[in-house]
């Protein structure tokens, strides 16, 4: 008798203890957390750097960029990592058309973003103009193993077109450690634009296509498993020839297999109607994120799905107004020509979320 009551009471101390447990339901879920890529349309100091072709941003210029604005801009980019997604200020940005270091010192002291504690990579590119990719990450969150810039050097035989040489950005490569347990290769890209002509640059989206892909190709070849995530201004949509023929990233995202790739923007764009970008009042993507099969396998310690990309299409950024399309159907941007507007840019941010087990 005497043993049956300790077990009894042995059994209400543990049912108790379970019961007043700490340990609630969404402590048990995984941790989650934000990845952004966001072109942030010129961000520029005020400064004139004599070996790159700025001089429109400085107070002389014809759209009169001045400190006001500059930190007007910065302040604009914060509300928008302070308002994106649902767990907190995100992990890891992304950023395209970041002029120099200077600038993301200045954005990550900005007071929304103080408690990210952010940490900064970024390496100047050879673009004329001096527009750059780069990368804050939360060291809470992200450790850094890895990093470099891989440079896009076109051949010659596309270099060049109408006397111009075509510069692209360096293509910012950084892996490390999610949590201090589950590796995340991110790659920042900035393909070619279409200035001179959609046709025309076709074979230089191509070769940036290539470059990226040589890199992904080297990971996989080391670790089918790798977790991959490409991300950026492709300067392309969805169905374009450099990502369909070369990235040769999957669209259609029904089965997920180790070693492959995954569009997830085409799901954002075909299933969910949305673009990050409006030409001419037509919405459409150039901004893209694409993962590694690995990344969207639930039994993965390190997981997402593609329902969780989207685009930031909230109030606060489609603002934007003009007499042909109207107000609140376009990105509200921070010039548009020499045109003041002091919006946040002319893309939208593409952001995905995360869950990472214990």
């Amino acid at each position: 008798m005497r043993n049956l009551l300790i077990l009894l009471s042995g059994f209400i101390l543990i049912f108790t203890s379970c019961k007043n447990s700490p340990i609630t339901e969404s402590q048990n879920t995984a941790e989650s957390f934000t990845i952004v890529f966001y072109n942030v349309e010129n961000l520029f100091d005020t400064i004139d750097a004599p070996d790159k072709w700025d001089e429109e941003f400085t107070p002389g210029s014809e759209k009169n960029w001045d400190t006001k604005k500059y930190f007007k801009k910065l302040s604009n980019l914060a509300d928008v990592f302070d308002s994106i997604g649902t767990k907190g200020l995100p992990a890891i940005i992304g950023l395209e058309e970041v002029e120099n270091r200077a600038v993301l010192e200045d954005l990550v002291k900005q007071e929304k973003l103080a408690e990210a504690h952010y940490e900064i990579i970024h390496y100047e590119s050879p673009d004329f103009r001096g527009i750059d990719n780069a990368l804050l990450y939360n060291p809470q969150i992200f450790t850094v193993l890895h990093q470099e810039a891989i440079p896009v050097s076109m051949p010659e035989e596309i270099a060049y077109r109408k006397n111009q040489k075509m510069t692209s950005r360096d293509i910012l490569y950084v892996k490390g450690l999610i949590n201090k347990k589950d590796t995340l290769h991110v790659l920042v890209n900035h393909w070619t634009s279409m200035y001179y002509g959609e046709e025309e640059t076709i074979p230089h989206r191509a070769y940036c296509a290539s470059v990226l892909r040589d890199k992904i190709n080297f990971i996989f070849a080391q670790n089918r498993e790798a977790n991959i995530i490409a991300g950026g201004d492709f300067n392309e949509d969805n169905f374009g020839p450099a990502v369909n023929n070369v990235l040769k990233a999957d669209t259609v995202l029904k089965q997920f297999e180790l070693g492959q790739l995954y569009s997830l923007t085409n799901y954002l764009n075909t299933v969910k109607g949305k673009g990050t970008y409006s030409y001419k009042g037509e919405w459409g993507i150039l901004d893209h994120i694409i993962v590694s099969g690995s990344l969207l396998q639930t039994n993965n310690s390190l997981f997402t799905h593609k329902d969780a990309i989207d685009a930031f299409d909230s109030d606060l950024v489609l603002n934007y107004y003009n007499n042909k399309y109207g107000k609140g159907n376009r990105p509200n941007r921070t010039y548009a020509g020499n045109r003041y507007f002091g919006g946040y840019s002319d893309h939208l941010a593409t952001y995905i979320e995360f869950n990472s087990l214990p």
